[in-house]
């Protein structure tokens, strides 16, 4: 009885586990910068618009990042400030330029998914 319950203890930690690395894998691996760009990049547009390898961040202080990101379709470098939480979750602001409706927002918000680790 006692083993029983231990291996349905494990399995459910296990689940735990895996419902957290799919719904928010910075929790469990942490942020880093690739993640960052790569969602960066996917928020701004798709991959004809914008190649993750086109997209450079930098960590400051404090979940603080700044992003340059070149848009194809505007042909500008696009700097946003980013906060980013423990949770992989970031709000971004547009810091050079004006913003152009629908290609370059003001302001953006995502959160890093797995596909943000694993690269598809």
């Amino acid at each position: 009885m006692i083993g029983r319950i231990f291996w349905i203890l494990v399995s459910l930690a296990i689940l735990a586990l895996i419902v957290v690395s799919i719904w928010r894998p910075a929790r469990i691996y942490g942020v880093g910068e690739k993640q960052v760009e790569s969602s960066m990049a996917h928020s701004i547009g798709n991959g004809e618009r914008v190649k993750r390898e086109e997209t450079r961040c930098a960590e400051g202080t404090g979940g603080v990042w700044a992003c340059n990101i070149f848009d194809r379709q505007t042909s500008r470098t696009l700097t946003y400030r980013l906060q980013v939480g423990g949770d992989g979750c970031w709000d971004g602001t547009l810091t050079n330029g004006a913003p152009i409706p629908g290609l370059a927002p003001q302001k953006l918000s995502d959160c890093l998914s797995l596909n943000d680790y694993i690269r598809l």
